[in-house]
Formats: C-alpha cells, sequence, structure tokens
C-alpha cells in the first residue's frame, strides 16, 4: 500500500496552518475559520501527479528534498561555529576542515535518503505522498519571481 498523499499550505482567508490527507471526494478545510480549498483531482487523491494545487489552483510547481528548512539551518551553522571555535581555539586547520567536510558528508548522506515534495509555486502549499511528475524541476528563481 503506497503512502497517503498529504496537503501542507497556509489558509488563504485566514492564513491559519491547513494539513490534510487528500482523499478522493474529501474537501480539504481550514480548522480555524471551515474555508475549504479545491478538491483534489481523483488522480492526485491516487497518488498520481500534482496537477493543480488545492489550495489556490496554481499550475507551476517545483520539487525539492523534504528536509526542514530549520534543520539544514541548525547543521550547517554549528558546523561553522564548530569550525571556527576549533580555528580560535589553535586547532590545526586541516583538523577543523574536517568539521566542514563531515558537514558535507551529512548533507550528501541525507540528501540521498530524503524523499521529495512537490511545492507550489503561487501559494508555497506542499503535498507529499505523489507520485513525481518530471516535469516539476528544481527551484527557479526566475519562476518564482513571476509570484512575488
Amino acid at each position: 500500500m503506497s503512502e497517503a498523499v498529504r496537503l501542507k499550505a497556509r489558509c488563504p482567508s485566514c492564513g491559519g496552518a491547513i494539513a490534510a490527507v487528500l482523499q478522493a471526494g474529501e474537501t480539504p478545510r481550514c480548522s480555524a475559520c471551515g474555508h475549504t480549498l479545491e478538491p483534489p483531482s481523483p488522480e492526485l487523491s491516487a497518488g498520481g501527479p500534482l496537477r493543480d494545487c488545492c489550495a489556490c489552483g496554481g499550475q507551476r510547481f517545483y520539487r525539492r528534498r523534504d528536509l526542514p528548512r530549520l534543520l539544514g539551518v541548525i547543521i550547517t551553522g554549528s558546523a561553522a561555529v564548530l569550525f571556527l571555535a576549533l580555528l580560535a581555539a589553535g586547532v590545526h586547520f586541516g583538523l577543523a576542515l574536517l568539521v566542514l567536510l563531515a558537514t558535507a558528508g551529512l548533507d550528501a548522506w541525507l540528501y540521498s535518503r530524503l524523499k521529495e515534495v512537490t511545492v507550489c509555486y503561487r501559494c508555497a502549499a506542499e503535498v507529499r505522498g505523489n507520485r513525481l511528475d518530471q516535469a516539476h524541476q528544481a527551484f527557479d528563481i526566475h519562476i518564482a519571481e513571476e509570484y512575488r
């Protein structure tokens, strides 16, 4: 059995967080204000690729690895602080550099293990558990600028 298709979005009405499992025939709803989103397509509910965003109706998406941004910042920031602390303590540069190389290795290991999430350019809604569409590429700043 495949994993459930899940949506994480901001309510266009009140700005509250919406987290829903997308199932055929069920319309995602904001728990704070009751605003209903677009019902998912039957293809998406069955785990198929994302064509239209349930939150805003957008049709342009990108894919990224499913790592919380805060965790990425903490890992990278900790490595940088540790590197600088080792240099300040007089540790040989090569040994301090090993901290940065170990962090790069951790990053590569995480990258190879994490699943991808599809994100809407217009509203930043995230969809997990669906089949990835190869037309959805990595983040493109030029496309994102169209929606600013």
